[in-house]
């Protein structure tokens, strides 16, 4: 299957969000996280998500990080997870994120 990595960042912080997507244009899994935001803040609706520590911030915006070809989600996870290891992410599963603050970087 055909996936995509991708990260979501803005400028007022040096924090991204990592994800990954098997849909072929990144741009509506962008959607999908900022209308399971707008829900979750307005309605009370769905489980909170790391990735609204960056999408409540000015200017967020959806990044491609490597389009590539896997066997099956288990690959996948894994080089999702590499991503999230390297970069200074606030995903849930790098436990490193809550001694982080969001700064202007």
């Amino acid at each position: 299957m055909k996936a995509t990595i991708y990260k979501i960042v803005s400028p007022a912080t040096s924090l991204v969000y990592i994800g990954q997507t098997t849909k072929s244009n990144i741009n509506s899994r962008f959607a999908e996280h900022k209308c399971n935001y707008y829900d979750y803040y307005t309605t009370g609706k769905g489980n909170y998500r790391s990735s609204y520590e960056i999408l409540c911030l000015p200017n967020a915006r959806i990044e491609a990080l490597e389009t590539i070809e896997v066997q099956d989600k288990k690959t996948l996870s894994a080089i999702e997870r590499f991503y999230i290891d390297k970069e200074n992410s606030v995903n849930l599963v790098n436990r490193s994120h809550r001694n982080k603050i969001i700064s202007t970087n």
